[in-house]
C-alpha cells in the first residue's frame, strides 16, 4: 500500500517549481534523502540542480526538514505515511 508524503517548497524552490506543496507517493518507508532524489527525477531540469549536485548527491546548501525537525549532516531520518518534508534553499542578500 502506497504511503503519501506532503512536500513543501520554500524560498527559491517554491518559485522554481511553481507550487508551494505537492503530494508524493512512496512505496515503503525510506530515508528522506531518497525522497529528494525521487523528486529530482520528477521535477524539471531547472529545479534538479537546486536539489542534487552533479554526482547525484543532495546539494550541501539544501535545507531539509521532516515534520519540524531539521535533518543535518549524515543524520538518518526515515519518512513514513503522513510525514511533511520541507525543502528550502538558503536566503542571502543584504
Amino acid at each position: 500500500m502506497a504511503m503519501q508524503l506532503t512536500i513543501r517548497y520554500e524560498t527559491l524552490l517554491k518559485r522554481a517549481t511553481g507550487v508551494a506543496t505537492q503530494t508524493l507517493e512512496i512505496a515503503e518507508p525510506c530515508d528522506v534523502r531518497e525522497v529528494v532524489k525521487q523528486l529530482a527525477e520528477e521535477v524539471g531540469d531547472s529545479v534538479r540542480p537546486m536539489l542534487l549536485d552533479s554526482s547525484g548527491q543532495l546539494q550541501r546548501s539544501l535545507l531539509l526538514f521532516v515534520n519540524d525537525q531539521q535533518i543535518v549532516g549524515d543524520m538518518q531520518c526515515t519518512v513514513t505515511d503522513g510525514d511533511d518534508v520541507t525543502l528550502m534553499t538558503p536566503i542571502s542578500g543584504g
